[in-house]
C-alpha cells in the first residue's frame, strides 16, 4: 500500500503528537542512543520499545495516553530511527541500550517495559537478564515460537544491501511499507511514521534504518528463549489477524502460558501484526487496563 498524503488527521491523533516531550541521548558502547520522554519524572516508569526497523516515533500517538500515571520514555534502538549505527548488532547490545536508557532517563521506580514485535522479545530478554531491575513486561504481538517455527530462523540471514536512494522525499514516502506486509486503514498513521523513517543524504532521500542490522544477527538464539513460571509478564497481546499467531502458534502460546500459570493472552479484533497502527484506541484501552491492574497490585 502507498501512503496517501491527503488523508485528514483525527483530532485525538493531532492532540497526542502535540504533547510536549523531551529528546535526549545516551552513549552505549560508542553509539549514541536517542530517546524521548513524556510526563512527570516522579511517577512510575514505563519504557516503550519499538519493533524491527521502526523507531521511537511509532509511540508518539500512544505514549501521551499513559502520562497521567506514568513517566514514559521511548528509545530508538541502534541502527534505527535517529540513533547511531554500529558495525555489528547483537541481542546483548540491544538489551544494554534498553537498560542504559532506563538508567539515563532516571525512572523513580523499577520500570515496566512495553514492546511491540521485536521490541516485545527484547523486553523479555531484558527481564530475564536483569532480574530485579524491571517491574514487568507487556509483549505486543511478540509470540514465543514452537520448534517448527524456530526452524525457519535457524539459518536466517539478511544481506546488507544498501538502502535505495530516491530523488525526493515524497517519492521515498510513497514507497514506505510495513514488514511483515499487511493492510492498514489508518493512513494518517502510516504517513506520520513514514515521514519519520526517511533521511536526506548527499545523494538523495533514503531510509534511516541500517541495512546491516540483521546481516549477522543471531535470530535463532534470540527467539529460542522461553518464559518460566514466575516471570513477570503482565500480558501477551496479539492482533487477531496477525500472521505471527497463525499456523497453530496462537494455540501454542495459549498452552505455554496456561502451563506456566502466566496471564491469559489478549486478542485485539480487526488488527494484524502492527496492532498499535491498526487499532490504536483499542490498543491504548487494553494497555491502560493492564497498567491500572499493575498499579493496584503494586500499592
Amino acid at each position: 500500500m502507498s501512503v496517501d498524503m491527503s488523508v485528514e488527521t483525527p483530532t485525538w491523533f493531532s492532540q497526542a503528537i502535540a504533547t510536549p516531550k523531551q529528546i535526549r541521548s545516551v552513549n552505549v558502547d560508542n553509539c549514541d542512543i536517542v530517546y524521548q520522554s513524556w510526563g512527570d519524572p516522579n511517577k512510575p516508569g514505563l519504557l516503550l520499545v519499538h519493533g524491527n526497523g521502526a523507531h521511537a516515533g511509532w509511540w508518539d500517538f500512544i505514549a501521551p495516553s499513559f502520562i497521567d500515571r506514568f513517566y514514559v520514555a521511548a528509545l530508538n534502538l541502534s541502527g534505527m530511527g535517529d540513533s547511531g549505527h554500529r558495525e555489528r548488532y547483537t541481542p546483548d547490545l540491544f538489551v544494554a541500550e534498553v537498560m542504559a536508557v532506563c538508567a539515563d532517563v532516571g525512572f523513580a521506580t523499577q520500570p515496566l517495559l512495553l514492546g511491540h514485535s521485536f521490541g516485545g522479545r527484547l523486553a523479555f530478554h531484558a527481564l530475564k537478564s536483569h532480574r530485579g531491575k524491571i517491574a514487568g513486561v507487556i509483549m505486543a504481538d511478540s509470540p514465543f515460537h514452537n520448534d517448527n517455527h524456530l526452524k525457519r530462523f535457524s539459518t536466517r540471514r539478511t544481506a546488507a544491501k544498501p538502502n535505495k536512494i530516491y530523488p525526493s522525499f515524497n517519492q521515498a514516502l510513497a514507497r514506505f511499507r510495513l514488514s511483515p506486509a499487511q493492510p492498514c486503514d489508518n493512513n494518517f498513521i502510516m504517513r506520520y511514521i513514514g515521514e519519520r523513517s526517511i533521511q536526506q543524504t548527499s545523494e538523495g532521500w533514503t531510509w534511516k534504518f541500517d541495512p546491516k542490522v540483521w546481516a549477522e544477527f543471531d535470530y535463532l538464539g534470540f527467539l529460542s528463549g522461553r518464559p518460566e513460571r514466575g516471570d513477570n509478564i503482565l500480558a501477551l497481546i496479539y492482533g487477531e489477524d496477525s500472521i505471527l499467531f497463525s499456523d497453530g502458534n496462537l494455540d501454542y502460546n495459549r498452552g505455554l502460558f496456561n502451563q506456566l500459570e502466566l496471564p491469559e493472552l489478549i486478542g485485539i479484533a480487526n488488527a494484524y501484526h502492527h496492532l498499535l497502527l491498526d487499532q490504536p484506541l483499542n490498543f491504548i484501552a487494553v494497555i491502560n487496563q493492564l497498567l491500572t491492574a499493575h498499579l493496584k497490585q503494586s500499592s
